[in-house]
């Protein structure tokens, strides 16, 4: 990397924000982090809780039941829809709702949702990588108020983490 300017040991040279950032499905029911940014996101007494076998969905459906956003102020913010997911604050869900609310887990069973976060569990979590990606690409093109966008970079996104070659215009992949 070259510098313009001379710059000072341990001056702060780029600063980027992640294109995303997920947890591994190995440690997602041991250990509580930001499904947006990846940091600690909950309590001492949540992380106990994981460790010792409670499970993500008992936490936040106790946390919904007492009727306060959050139980203490450490505590995790958790997914509106009860998924499991949690996030280190407000403003990470925030930001996260319009992707996360794609893929968010909280549907019936046999739900499409469902059937790709169990095959993702059984498989790969590359699948999930890939679906989190496409998910990101469509919230960020609907947040722009661009559906015919949102639909050909996610369909492009797709076939590239798939690793197929997409279909040619008027095609429609049969």
């Amino acid at each position: 990397m070259l510098a313009a300017h001379d710059t000072a040991k341990g001056e702060l040279l780029l600063t980027e924000q992640p294109l995303l950032c997920t947890q591994t499905l190995d440690s997602w029911p041991l250990s509580l982090l930001c499904a947006h940014c990846s940091l600690p996101a909950g309590s001492l007494e949540e992380a106990l809780v994981l460790q010792t076998g409670g499970r993500r969905r008992s936490l936040a459906q106790a946390a919904a039941a007492t009727q306060s956003p959050r139980p203490s102020p450490a505590a995790a913010y958790w997914c509106e829809q009860r998924c499991g997911a949690a996030f280190c604050s407000e403003a990470c869900r925030r930001l996260a709702a319009p992707a996360h609310s794609l893929l968010c887990a909280a549907r019936d069973e046999g739900h499409p949702i469902r059937e790709l976060h169990s095959a993702a569990k059984a498989s790969s979590e590359t699948l999930l990588l890939a679906a989190k990606l496409v998910a990101a690409a469509v919230a960020g093109a609907l947040e722009q108020d661009e559906p015919a966008a949102a639909a050909a970079a996610a369909a492009a996104a797709l076939y590239e983490a798939l690793g197929a070659v997409a279909p040619a215009d008027g095609d429609g992949g049969a």
